[in-house]
C-alpha cells in the first residue's frame, strides 16, 4: 500500500477510547427520518458498552 504512514494510535481499544471520551460533553446525534434530533453522549455509550460487555461476560464470553 502505498501513501504516509498512519498516526499513532491515541486509544489502545474501542473500550479505552470511550472511556477517555466519557468524561467529555461530546457524543453522537441521530437524526430520523422525521429530522428529529436525539442526542447521545459518550459516557451514556460507555456505560451502555460496559453493562453489554458484562452481560456477554456472564453467558461465558472471553
Amino acid at each position: 500500500m502505498k501513501g504516509p504512514a498512519l498516526p499513532a494510535l491515541k486509544h489502545a481499544t474501542v473500550n479505552a477510547m470511550l472511556k477517555a471520551t466519557s468524561h467529555t460533553s461530546l457524543g453522537l446525534v441521530f437524526v430520523d427520518a422525521s429530522e428529529r434530533e436525539t442526542s447521545l453522549p459518550w459516557a451514556q455509550v460507555y456505560r451502555r458498552a460496559k453493562r453489554a460487555a458484562a452481560g456477554l461476560a456472564r453467558l461465558g464470553v472471553k
